[in-house]
């Protein structure tokens, strides 16, 4: 649809991570990645019902590399269904 109305579309693969609502709530997904050489090409925040954390979208150069790695510290990835439910309230 909105190709159709003259607007450039990409589609490119983010990784939805919760942490804590609070400050320093980034710090451990940054302290995981560094010295990895994952780099964040962008990242941004999303609202919605989050019950005290705080929902952060990633787009890392290595996706698959940074899954491993953030799953392996125990940072909460969450899935396109859970966030479509989540978002969707």
């Amino acid at each position: 649809m909105l190709e159709r109305n003259g607007f450039a579309v990409k589609v490119t693969e983010v990784i939805a991570l919760e942490v804590a609502d609070k400050p320093g709530g980034l710090a451990a997904i940054l302290d995981a990645l560094e010295g990895t050489g994952i780099n964040i090409e962008y990242a941004y925040s999303l609202t919605g019902s989050t019950k005290g954390h705080a929902l952060l979208l990633f787009r890392f150069s290595d996706p698959n590399a940074a899954l491993q790695v953030l799953k392996a510290q125990k940072i909460n990835c969450v899935g396109s269904e859970e966030l479509t439910k989540r978002l969707k309230g």
